[in-house]
């Protein structure tokens, strides 16, 4: 099972095509995630019984890394990549965390942005969903793990 979580409790307090940041209600998102991830795992572990192999995925920063909004958004995205990462919650409810948002951090050494090369979001309809390339990375980073 895989799951791809904690985005949307922050993807709505944007507006102005991402340019806007809501810190009210991203802080509200995160906080909401975190009380709201041990009762999901309850839920899929306990309530419906599931013995699946369980990979979450961390949630990635869509902003360049010298964007303003990175630093911003950066704040609120690793507290629900904290709960997602918690050795607890990991041991209690054995799930394998996929590291997406390490992989989409940062620049390559000619410069570009991961994030540019692996969504949409660089272009003038940003877009903060993982484009065909970016989607092909998730593919390794879950290869990766369950190799």
């Amino acid at each position: 099972m895989t799951i791809s979580i904690g985005g949307g409790n922050l993807i709505f307090c944007a507006s102005n095509n991402y340019m806007d940041i809501n810190e009210g209600c991203a802080g509200k998102g995160a906080q909401e995630f975190r009380k709201q991830w041990p009762q999901i795992l309850y839920e899929i572990r306990y309530r419906i019984c599931s013995n699946a192999e369980i990979y979450v995925m961390t949630v990635y920063n869509p902003y360049k890394g010298n964007d303003p909004n990175y630093s911003k958004t950066n704040h609120f995205i690793q507290q629900i990549n904290g709960a997602i990462q918690n050795p607890y919650y990991k041991s209690i409810y054995n799930y394998k965390v996929v590291d997406v948002s390490s992989s989409f951090r940062g620049q390559w050494y000619d410069g570009t942005w991961k994030v540019c090369a692996w969504t949409n979001f660089c272009s003038d309809i940003r877009d903060p969903h993982p484009n065909d390339c970016g989607h092909q990375e998730i593919y390794r980073l879950h290869r990766f793990i369950t190799d």
